[in-house]
């Protein structure tokens, strides 16, 4: 049969209630509602029907337990079984300083002696056998073993007494102090210090804290948690060859509970897996000051057998230098965590960069300081736009022109280029800053090909709604221009201002005088290595701009028919350039006739024959009529 058990409770050393039972063991806070028959008052245990014998052992002011805290059944053969039925609450085993998490049971031989911890004092549990006809011995006081630091009150349990109540001034205590150790404790928390300094760089802060608990406290394992998605994730770790891996149950109290853990795991003991080869371990939570959440732990142990301080406890003093520098790191979080945003306020930069960019000028702002920069720009329009709106009405033309554009910025994006601005159906783009990219022009004419090759799968998708095919026109130029914020304080835009944007806003212009759907600059066709297939067109004055320019056609394939195009069309070109203008007219002519619709060759056969009409008004350089 069930042994019978008895249950003596105190508050500090003052016994609230003691009785003997047989059956089941409720334990928990007085239920101050007027349906419980009889009312239950504090130290006073009742029978119930079902022969549980309930124990209200706390003021129902008592948050720090539960209404049903602990559940206890008697086995027999002097062993009992615990059950912390409460859905937050530890409960500690003092016998071998093992902590019962929430929503756990175990079994145990008795006696068993059971603590909570309360705001200013401590709760007792002693369980023992009644048969053995002698009541349990009150607990001794709390050690600092297995006390909990919580946070929001920052003080230390001692004797039921916090840190600083009634205590000596800290310069008397440093006075009693021998002159080694008042300089040894200086230089302690000078390394402190210099390690909450680093909170800047969140990288660096956690490497140092990681480092910090291994040294300052002698533990052969420090490590830096942040808590996302639900799990625990490392980011930074010190740790001795052959060290145990950290204990996940101390991180999951440390989590629920929100306090500072600290404890030294008797070998033997009711203790987690995860604890078995660990000697001593402190834990601090990383609290965010916004909600209150833990969002990650400041972590360390000794494993057993480590070399130097075997056998020695964490010291309070150890364990609040732990949880200083977890709230350092709380703070160094939420440091680079408003920094972040009041960035990412104030550029939009998801707006502008890739992701990976993105993330680079949240670590360096600085890049954005307007600057001359090396880049290539990139302009494409949708040719036809506006007889597809006036055609199709403005909601499908919203629709269409949305995913077009998105189509192209992907290629953009893909590339690492920066989106600069859209007017109306045009999309800039830019390569070479904020962060320089000595292979801008080829990134931009990758992005070019790329645009071009997704006109098919963009036809798939909208051909049969706006019954007209959808092509686009590009143009790209490199050289210097002025790179920072060319919007206002109002509204930021990131991008290029300079000659090198106005050209090549007008090359793009140039495609519908060549029939061509990509023309790049001879600056940037100068900047790319092999893999582009390109032709020469001629070279030109654009409208508002005297220098000439080198156009080049960029085809989007590597077809060796284009090749073969490409070379007949340059054999035409010098031949007209040189003034050869009968044998330019030939060899174009011949060329036109096998490709009727190859439009660099028809102007140039055209310029060719009007050459030989009015020889004195020939010019090589071709002034476009308009923009």
């Amino acid at each position: 049969m069930p042994a019978q058990v008895r249950v003596d409770v105190f508050l500090g050393e003052t016994r609230l209630s003691t009785a003997v039972a047989s059956g089941p063991i409720d334990i928990g806070r007085v239920d101050p509602s007027p349906t419980v028959t009889p009312p239950e008052t504090l130290g006073t245990p009742l029978v119930q029907p079902d022969g549980t014998t309930r124990f209200p052992i706390a003021d129902p002011g008592e948050t720090a337990i539960s209404r049903h805290q602990l559940l206890v059944r008697p086995l027999g053969a002097g062993s009992v079984e615990v059950g912390n039925v409460s859905k937050e609450i530890v409960v500690h085993f003092r016998n071998d300083r093992s902590r019962l998490l929430p929503g756990t049971t175990v079994e145990r031989k008795l006696p068993v002696h059971l603590e909570i911890a309360l705001d200013r004092h401590r709760l007792q549990v002693n369980l023992a056998d009644a048969a053995a006809g002698t009541a349990p011995p009150v607990a001794p006081p709390p050690t600092i073993n297995d006390t909990l630091v919580p946070l929001e009150h920052s003080t230390l349990f001692v004797d039921s007494a916090p840190v600083g109540a009634g205590k000596q001034p800290l310069g008397d205590v440093l006075a009693a102090m021998e002159e080694s150790s008042v300089h040894q404790l200086v230089e302690w928390w000078k390394y402190v210090i210099a390690v909450l300094q680093s909170a800047s760089d969140s990288d660096q802060f956690f490497d140092k804290a990681a480092e910090a608990v291994c040294s300052l406290v002698q533990l052969d394992v420090g490590e830096v948690f942040l808590y996302r998605d639900g799990r625990w994730a490392s980011v930074a770790k010190r740790a001795q060859p052959g060290a145990v891996p950290h204990s996940q149950s101390v991180l999951e109290s440390v989590r629920v509970l929100k306090q500072t853990l600290r404890s030294r795991p008797q070998a033997g003991g009711d203790i987690a897996v995860s604890q078995v080869r660990i000697e001593a371990y402190v834990a601090s939570p990383i609290v965010d000051g916004h909600d209150g959440n833990v969002i990650g732990a400041l972590y360390g142990h000794r494993s057993r057998g480590f070399g130097g301080a075997e056998g020695r406890d964490i010291s309070p003093l150890e364990a609040l230098l732990v949880e200083t520098l977890a709230c350092g790191l709380a703070t160094g979080l939420a440091r680079v965590k408003e920094k972040e945003k009041a960035i990412a306020e104030k550029v939009k930069f998801a707006q502008f960069f890739t992701p990976k960019l993105a993330a680079q000028l949240e670590s360096q702002p600085d890049l954005l300081t307007g600057r001359d920069a090396a880049v290539s720009v990139l302009f494409c329009d949708i040719v036809g736009f506006s007889s597809v709106a006036e055609k199709v009405g403005t909601a499908m033309t919203m629709e269409w022109i949305s995913d077009v554009l998105t189509e192209l910025s992907s290629k953009v994006v893909e590339t690492e280029g920066v989106l600069v601005d859209y007017v109306g159906d045009e999309l800039m783009a830019m390569w070479g800053a904020p962060t320089a990219q000595e292979d801008h022009a080829e990134r931009a004419c990758r992005a070019a090909k790329a645009m071009l090759d997704a006109q098919e799968t963009i036809n798939e998708r909208w051909f049969g709604r706006i019954h007209t095919k959808t092509t686009y026109s590009i143009g790209v130029n490199s050289g210097n221009a002025r790179v920072g914020n060319t919007g206002s304080t109002m509204k930021f835009k990131y991008g290029p201002l300079g000659n090198v944007v106005n050209l090549a806003s007008r090359v793009r212009g140039t495609t519908k005088f060549f029939k061509v759907d990509a023309i790049i600059t001879g600056d940037t066709r100068d900047e790319l290595q092999k893999g582009f297939l390109t032709r020469r067109l001629c070279s030109v004055r654009v409208i508002n701009i005297d220098k000439p320019v080198e156009l080049h056609e960029l085809n989007p394939g590597d077809d060796p028919r284009r090749r073969e195009l490409f070379d007949r069309y340059d054999e035409g070109l010098a031949a007209f350039e040189s003034g050869q203008f009968a044998n330019a007219t030939r060899i174009l002519g011949q060329l036109v006739n096998d490709h009727p619709k190859d439009g660099p060759s028809l102007v140039l056969l055209s310029r060719s024959v009007d050459a030989m009409v009015n020889p004195d008004k020939y010019s090589a350089v071709w002034d476009l009529p308009s923009k």
